[in-house]
């Protein structure tokens, strides 16, 4: 058949095809995410980190710088108290952006300014102020805060030197955050790209199936429909290719199978049902969850009920309200060993007719493998205990002491 010959070549070009282009995708793709994810640890656990860092250090600066001129102005010793709170937050503030900045080029040189920068100010600014408030010249103190010409180039300085800090962290951040957009760019390019070599895989697979594959399945499925919908006399064709024409016939076999099956079953059903109905005894089908399932003639003569009644009740109807409560237990008992087994021997076990009297009973319990329920067959002992006891009762004289027996000497 040469048209299968000519689509299998060009199945196999177009494989190769598709195999090709998804790969250099991949390859793509895949550089393109190891580039963002270095990208974003870089952003996420450097350059973010060390912007607060940085930030959070020129507050501390500016802290000292604002409460060490509130203090000379006012002269009061609370106003210094920012100030000593700052001395002791700015060291660990710098040792967080140097561990940040380790490595780079240029930051630990612009942080080691900054600090240079402050010490510098700490020295020729705020130690003779601080000293001359300190021996309670406090006018010689505000003559040196008001010496603007010499303080304010050691306090620019510090701002300055940390501002230049944050712009180089700015650039970096900016640099590394287009590079980051170009990888994802990169990304969703090979992302698109194998996404249209699945489109024309698809389509290619759909172009093919419609015109080998599509009218064969669609017949198999709605014969497989049809069987499952109940119409179990729907016959499964074998059509299509190989493959499919050998689906088709085990699926046919399958469905002559299950013909066959359920009118066994069926047939099984009925003389069940004839059997339960044919017991002598009071019959009940009992579910594992304690529902009646089926009771025969006996049964709803023995209780008073119709079979429509007790169809769906849970069997603790026909138990006595003093049983009921340890009834479901020893139900869950038996189904954990199902075993033919008689109950009432030697205890005495009672039920419950419709009209709320009780009577003795003996139960015989039987499960069939597999089964998930139980079948119960009672048989009432009413008369044969009223017996039982009255020949008890003959058996004893009047006077309580045993009758004696024909040739035995009386005492």
């Amino acid at each position: 058949m040469a048209w299968i010959s000519g689509l299998r070549r060009w199945v196999s070009v177009a494989a190769a095809a598709s195999l090709a282009v998804t790969a250099a995708a991949l390859f793509v793709a895949l550089s393109a995410a190891d580039g963002t994810r270095a990208d974003s640890r870089l952003l996420s656990q450097r350059l973010v980190p060390v912007a607060a860092a940085s930030a959070r250090l020129l507050g501390q600066y500016t802290a000292q710088q604002t409460a060490l001129r509130d203090y000379v102005t006012s002269g009061r010793r609370a106003d210094l108290r920012p100030y000593t709170q700052a001395a002791g937050q700015i060291p660990r503030e710098e040792a967080a952006v140097a561990a940040l900045v380790r490595g780079d080029p240029g930051l630990p040189a612009q942080l080691t300014a900054a600090a240079l920068a402050h010490r510098a100010w700490l020295d020729r600014v705020a130690g003779p102020q601080l000293r001359a408030a300190g021996q309670g010249n406090f006018a010689g103190a505000r003559a040196l805060q008001a010496n603007i010409l010499f303080t304010r180039p050691y306090t620019l300085a510090v701002r300055s030197s940390v501002t230049a800090l944050q712009t180089r962290i700015t650039s970096l951040q900016g640099t590394a955050t287009a590079r980051l957009v170009g990888g994802q760019k990169r990304l969703l390019a090979a992302l698109l790209a194998v996404c249209v070599v699945v489109v024309a895989i698809a389509v290619g697979g759909v172009m093919v199936v419609r015109r080998w594959l599509l009218e064969p399945f669609t017949a198999l499925r709605e014969a497989a429909e049809s069987v499952a919908a109940g119409r179990f006399g729907t016959r499964v064709p074998a059509v299509g290719p190989p493959e499919l024409a050998e689906l088709g016939r085990s699926t046919e076999r399958m469905r002559t199978r299950l013909v066959a099956a359920l009118a066994d079953a069926a047939q099984a059903e009925v003389q069940l049902r004839w059997l339960f109905e044919a017991s002598p005894n009071a019959t009940l089908a009992v579910a594992a969850d304690g529902s009646i399932v089926m009771v025969n003639e006996q049964a709803r003569r023995m209780f008073g009920y119709t079979a429509a009644e007790l169809a769906g009740r849970p069997v603790e109807v026909l138990v006595p309200a003093a049983a009921r409560g340890t009834h479901p237990h020893k139900r869950e008992g038996y189904l954990a060993d199902p075993m033919t087994r008689t109950m009432g021997l030697g205890q005495q076990l009672s039920a419950l007719r419709k009209d709320g009297q009780e009577f003795p009973v003996e139960v015989s319990l039987s499960s069939l493998p597999g089964e998930s329920g139980v079948v119960a067959v009672v048989l009432d002992v009413s008369e044969r205990l009223a017996a039982q006891a009255e020949r008890e009762r003959f058996a004893v004289r009047p006077t309580g002491r045993p009758a004696s027996h024909p040739g035995r000497p009386r005492p």
